[in-house]
């Protein structure tokens, strides 16, 4: 997911708020330092799902979009961007962790 930095934000903060990494949250920002944030700097904060609700788990690989996986595994994009949180429309990583929910032929 995004997030834009607030006032008074920390990288250990944001990781606890969003049962992540610190180490995560640093690779997948390009950070050398957990100190080097700001407010208004736009993260990106991995999300890992730890039970799905419905459906099973995936991890996106290098060069997939969000509409290539919603076209491979048979799901609305849209539904696979609410049920994933997905603030920006279209913008996941590689080795992001999403829920996929059942597909129509299910």
């Amino acid at each position: 997911m995004r997030y834009i930095v607030q006032p008074g934000d920390s990288i250990l903060e944001l990781a606890q708020r969003y049962h992540t990494r610190v180490e995560a949250v640093m690779s997948v920002n390009h950070l050398s330092s957990p100190e080097h944030i700001y407010p208004g700097m736009l993260l990106s904060i991995p999300i890992t799902v730890e039970s799905p609700l419905t459906g099973r788990g995936y991890t996106v690989q290098p060069g997939e979009s969000l509409y290539d996986i919603a076209v491979e595994h048979q799901v609305p994009l849209r539904e696979l961007i609410l049920i994933n949180h997905i603030m920006i429309p279209f913008m996941v990583y590689t080795g992001q962790e999403l829920n996929l929910p059942e597909s129509i032929d299910s």
